[in-house]
């Protein structure tokens, strides 16, 4: 085992134990353990991004009763695990399908989410990812989910976009285009930039910065280009319509910036 994996393994170990026996005093044995948490981003916030993120949804008007929604990349279930707590999202008769590329956060979900509402569904996608998956076999540009098409009212893929190459951003676009419901809404976010200085220099709204530039695509680093992936939003916007959707509203510009799709 490389050194960096087997200190992290390590430091994984010993956190997790410690988070348990906090958990439990603090009455959240429910959660994910800490391991999973750190690994999609945020151990000690999880329970107020999810809080958050789920307001979000329903401010922007996109939580209806009945409703069908595919959440990619849902990680460890931040989403599932909120919407099951919810009140009125309870009263809502939701179907919630989660998919991830991290068979750990999915094995996780099935086993302490899952049972919790049978309307809720989790998969693992073995998809190949030099940040996330590195031993997935299957090819992230030619990946088709093996859901029906126009199955889903909403499609959520926050911050996975900011971590797809270009032909793999084009396949998952047109793919969310054939999942949808006619009056369907995908919710995504991006890394956008108006121009080279905007990619290089970052801006108020994001101080990232993107010094690996490449015209319509720039990276953070480029030895390892899907740590952060940015394009160009006038190239985005042709990349959307080439494959069948359109914006159903203008974006929310931001960190991330949030795009609400539809099918054209």
């Amino acid at each position: 085992m490389p050194y960096k994996t087997f200190k992290q393994t390590v430091k994984n170990t010993y956190m997790d134990r410690l988070d348990f026996f906090y958990r439990h005093f603090t009455g959240q044995q429910d959660m994910p353990p800490w391991s999973l948490r750190h690994f999609v981003g945020g151990a000690n916030d999880f329970q107020e991004i999810g809080a958050a993120f789920l307001r979000e949804i329903k401010g922007y008007g996109l939580l209806k009763k009945d409703m069908n929604i595919l959440d990619i990349g849902c990680g460890c279930g931040r989403m599932a695990y909120h919407l099951e707590k919810d009140a009125e999202a309870r009263t809502l008769n939701l179907r919630y399908t989660g998919m991830d590329i991290d068979h750990r956060c999915i094995a996780w979900c099935q086993k302490n989410l899952a049972p919790k509402t049978p309307a809720f569904q989790f998969f693992h996608a073995n998809i190949h990812s030099e940040s996330y998956n590195p031993r997935g076999p299957v090819n992230e540009n030619e990946y088709r989910f093996p859901l029906d098409d126009e199955a889903f009212d909403l499609i959520i893929m926050s911050s996975v976009y900011t971590h797809l190459l270009e032909q793999a951003m084009q396949n998952y676009l047109k793919e969310c285009a054939r999942m949808l419901q006619k009056d369907g809404i995908l919710y995504a976010t991006f890394f956008t930039y108006q121009d080279e200085h905007e990619a290089r220099n970052g801006s108020a709204r994001r101080p990232l910065i993107y010094p690996c530039y490449h015209e319509h695509i720039a990276f953070a680093n480029e030895t390892f280009p899907e740590a952060a992936v940015a394009y160009q939003i006038d190239y985005l916007r042709k990349t959307i319509a080439s494959c069948g959707l359109v914006e159903e509203r203008p974006p929310v510009f931001a960190y991330q910036d949030i795009f609400f799709l539809k099918r054209a």
